[in-house]
């Protein structure tokens, strides 16, 4: 199973009038533990109560955003005591993703601001 299989299965459970819960633990039991989440399910199965049943995945995915690294290190010089919720809101990203790309620009928090991070040598 692939995550594009993913919605077409729950969609196909939740016709049946399966449960989230209970189509988590029957995904899991046929394509092997870990392989989606109770909380992925709900999710699915939210869209399609509020009548979206398609089958695309269009908001929440942060790795279909990109991030200039450039814009973050502004944002980063600008607001240097900005939490990671707030930049990811500023710049319109998941916070993954913003926690991602300021270890790539080697960016650290230390006394509640993000620093170059620079290692000792000993």
């Amino acid at each position: 199973m692939t995550k594009k299989d993913l919605p077409l299965l729950c969609l196909h459970e939740f016709k049946l009038g399966s449960n989230a819960s209970q189509t988590a633990t029957n995904l899991n039991r046929t394509w092997g533990e870990g392989s989606t989440s109770d909380r992925t399910i709900r999710k699915w199965f939210q869209n399609v109560r509020s009548g979206d049943e398609g089958l695309e995945d269009e908001g929440g995915r942060v790795c279909s955003c990109s991030l200039d690294n450039e814009q973050l290190k502004v944002v980063v010089e600008q607001h240097s005591g900005q939490s990671v919720r707030e930049m990811s809101q500023e710049l319109g990203v998941g916070i993954s993703k913003v926690l991602y790309n300021l270890q790539k620009i080697d960016k650290v928090k230390k006394l509640d601001k993000w620093v170059p991070h620079e290692l000792k040598e000993n």
